[in-house]
Parts: structure tokens; sequence; C-alpha cells
């Protein structure tokens, strides 16, 4: 499992709780409480565990218990430091506050418990940290006392982490459908639960904003979602899909666009009763007889609009379609998938190579299995299956999530990972999803990854988003240039009404 950005309490051990998206260490130290003579008050804390809640950002739990009733409380929190090994109100400007009385906490409380923010943490760096409270006694003195030992605990490199960048800037939506070209990702089409679209935005990392493009097709083509979308060379390829929702009607249309130009040309459509929705895209290298090596586009599985699914793959020889043949005869069918019918599965693309798993079959049921497709093995390529998500790892069987991969070094130890992601989805009784997964191409294992969160945000669970792969560097964080993974949009619920919502936040992930 990888490491993802820590705060270690020293000499204790730790273990990840399941279903969080932190780690969290106890340390309990339950001291009579002194102030800054040395004088023992009549008081005893203790600190309960930090835990990490983001990049820069963690909380600490503390416990505090009055002795005698001689005193009240007036104040309580903790203060941190990294210079000081015994930090106090005095000798650090780091410190929480919360006023007895207005945080739910009686001045005479013999016992209580409490959590502070620890903020503006720098990375790679030691801690320390302990409680303090604020005393009145009963001739009217003021007086501080402090835990006797701090918790010192040290910061790491972030590993394993998402970012809740900028919202997408259009209207919120499920179904739409991504590619990249160079650095840029693009999003098209969608459905916001009243209104089908054709509109294509471009993202750039960079500057974490978004531009709009040419529409699809400008008015030759018809609005939809749940269409794919492929890339060759520097050309997109976006097609198939629901253009009317309330009938489930299916099209088999495809469309290519330039960045350069700017413009959507239509091209050969698939053939006839090969109309889908829900399909899968990819682009892979394939060397053909008849025209020779180079990039081909695939598309396979979906459903048609009467709820027929399949489980066949074709590809697109671009060379073909200015040919003025048949309809159709640009696309090769080059067999089926070794997994059987699946409609939402997800698909990405690692080396020269395609992963393709989860989706729902035929009967209903949903999947967590994936499958490996090579194009250079066999005259059409051949399907390998890797292993399921083990049990142990708590993750459901899904369709309708959504995945990337990512190829990255570690610049502190310069090892070399490749990794295929997943996450997010739909379950078999309709449950939604942000938890997150790998599979580590190199060992063949499988690990859970932090949820979909950042330092104070969590996601909403969700389906229907799309995902994409960009480069990016972090140099605040110490982090050169690697691939970053992103989940956008899609459709939650609201956890209060039960109501369905749809989504515009963009989430970044750094492995």
């Amino acid at each position: 499992m990888g490491i993802i950005p820590i705060l270690l309490v020293m000499l204790s051990t730790s273990c990840k709780e399941k279903g969080e998206s932190y780690l969290s260490w106890r340390n309990t130290t339950g001291l009579i409480m002194i102030n800054l003579h040395d004088a023992y008050m009549n008081l005893s804390a203790y600190e309960d565990s930090v835990l990490y809640r983001g990049v820069h950002y963690a909380e600490i739990g503390g416990n505090i218990f009055q002795i005698s009733d001689t005193i009240s409380i007036v104040s309580y929190g903790h203060c941190w430091s990294l210079d000081e090994d015994n930090p106090s109100l005095l000798n650090t400007q780091l410190f929480s506050r919360m006023n007895a009385g207005e945080n739910g906490v009686n001045p005479s409380d013999s016992a209580f418990s409490y959590k502070s923010d620890l903020e503006n943490l720098l990375l790679d760096t030691v801690y320390y940290v302990r409680s303090y409270v604020i005393i009145k006694t009963l001739s009217g003195d003021i007086d501080t006392g402090y835990n006797q030992v701090s918790t010192r605990f040290r910061t790491r490199i972030p590993e394993d982490i998402w970012f809740h960048n900028s919202n997408f800037d259009a209207i919120a939506r499920t179904e739409a459908s991504s590619f990249v070209i160079g650095n840029k990702a693009y999003v098209a089409c969608g459905w916001d639960g009243f209104n089908l679209h054709k509109d294509i935005w471009e993202y750039d990392i960079d500057s974490d904003t978004w531009t709009e493009v040419a529409k699809l097709g400008d008015s030759r083509a018809d609005a939809r979602m749940s269409a794919v979308a492929f890339v060759m060379d520097d050309t997109a390829y976006v097609g198939t899909g629901i253009i009317n929702p309330y009938t489930n009607e299916t099209t088999g249309d495809m469309w290519k666009w330039n960045q350069k130009y700017n413009f959507w040309y239509q091209i050969d459509s698939l053939p006839a009763n090969n109309e889908r929705a829900n399909a899968i895209a990819f682009s892979l290298v394939v060397d053909d007889p008849m025209y020779g090596k180079g990039p081909r586009g695939f598309i396979a599985l979906g459903e048609r609009k009467e709820g027929y699914l399949k489980k066949d793959l074709m590809y697109y020889e671009a060379r073909a379609d200015t040919t003025g043949a048949p309809m159709g005869t640009s696309w090769r069918s080059i067999g089926t998938f070794l997994g059987g019918y699946r409609s939402e599965a997800v698909v990405s693309v690692i080396g020269n190579k395609a992963i393709v798993g989860s989706g729902i079959d035929e009967n209903g049921n949903t999947h967590k299995d994936f499958f490996i497709y090579d194009p250079e093995t066999g005259a059409t390529g051949s399907w390998i299956g890797i292993s399921a998500i083990p049990d142990t790892l708590d993750c459901p069987p899904r369709a309708n999530g959504v995945s990337f991969s990512l190829s990255y070094t570690r610049h502190l130890t310069g090892k070399t990972y490749n990794y295929f992601y997943f996450g997010t989805g739909r379950g078999t009784n309709g449950e939604f999803y942000n938890d997150w997964y790998g599979y580590d191409i190199n060992e063949r294992i499988w690990k859970r990854c932090s949820d979909i969160r950042d330092d104070k945000d969590i996601a909403d669970k969700r389906q229907g988003a799309v995902a994409f792969d960009l480069k990016k560097s972090h140099p605040e964080l110490g982090i050169k240039t690697l691939e970053r993974g992103f989940v956008v949009l899609g459709r939650g619920r609201n956890a209060e009404t039960e109501t369905e919502e749809y989504k515009n936040d963009v989430w970044e992930y750094l492995p």
C-alpha cells in the first residue's frame, strides 16, 4: 500500500480504520497538569490521537479531568510548535482556543473531551503539541495548566491524497464523456436532469480553469449522454450515446475534432444495428496487415435502445473512411470481450494495453472483475483476466464508475510505479460510492486508496462521473512533475433529502 501524507506520533503504532481516509495513532499521557512554575494543578489531561486530514491540516483530540471543585475552567485548547518541545501560550503563536460555556462545556464540568484543528502545517516537519487549560480559583486568581508530556509527530511528504479544485464552469451534469489531447482535458455533452448537452469544455491544469470550445457537430449533431470518446494523435473522436433520455433512443453516429482547427467533422457511423450507449472507448497502436502500424480507436460493450447488451470489440480504421465504401465498413469487428455482455464498464490505457472491467451484465448483476486487452498478441489481439479486487478491501461490485491509469516515479526512492485506479459508481442495490482502489501493474496487487476527499471536504458518493489524467507539478509540496488523475461531475444523492443531485465538482488525485 502506498504511503499517504501522514502525521506520525513517535513510538506508537498505526492501523487504518476500515472506510477511513486518514490514519490515527494513540498517545495517552494521562498526567496531572502543571503550570509554568512546575506546580501541580487540580487537573489531569491526556491527548487522544493525531488524525491526518489533509496536506497541511490535522486534528488532535484532548481530554481534561477536573480533580477539585475549587476551580472553574475559563478556556482550553492545544498549543503546538516546531521549535519548542514543550510549547506554551507564551513561547508559540500556534494554538487553538475554546471558551468554556460557549462550546458546550460548563465551567464546572468535571470531565470533557474536545478536538483542536492543527492548520498550516509544513511538510516533512517535526511538531510538538500539548493541551492546556485556563482556570479560575475561588479567590478569583487566573492560572494556566499544561499537559506534562508533549505529543511529538512528524508530517510526511503527501501521497495518495485528493485536492478539491475549481468547479466545472458549465451546468452540473452526469453521463458526460472525456478525452485528453496534449496536456489539456476535455469534457463533452451529458445530462443535467432536464436537458441533454452538446457543449465541449477544455480544462487547463496549470491555471485550473475551464474554457468552452466548439460544440459537438454544431447544429449537425444531436445533444447526447452516455457517449464515448477516444483520441488518435491530435484528433478526438466522440459519438454514440443516448439522444432521447425519455425513450432511451441510442445512436451510432461518430464525429472527429482537431484541437488546432476547433471544428467537428462527421465520420463513418457504426455499422447498422450497432448503435449503443454506455459503451467504452480507447486508443491503442495496432499493426494492421492492410494499413500498417498506427493508432486505432476501439469501441466495445454497451447497450442498445431495447436493452440488448453488447460484448463485441471493434476498431476504427481512419484511412478506410476515405474510400467512399458503404456505411460502417471502416469499423472492423475483432472479437468479443472475455467478461461477456457488459454495459457501464470502465476502461483505461496503460502502456499499449487497455484494462476493462466492472459494469452490469444482461442479468442485472454488477461486477468488480477486470481484464487486459493486448493488441500485440494474436491476429486480433487477446484478453487476459487479472486478479479481482479481494474481499478484504471491501469493494462492492458496481457499474457506472470511473478509472484512470498513472505511471510515476517516486522522487525520494527513484522507484517507478504503474497503477490502474478505479472507483465511484453504483452498486447492485442502487448504492453510490466514493471509494478508490489501485492495481499495481508490476506487482499485480490491489490496494485500498484514500476515499475521494480533501482536507475538510468529503466528495459526494456518485455515479456517471468522468475521469482523466494529466501532468502537473506541485512545487509547494516538493513534488516534481508527474501524472495526476481527475474525477469530475456525476450524479450524487443528498444525504438529508435523499434526492439526486448533479455535480460540477473537480477532484485531483496525487498518487
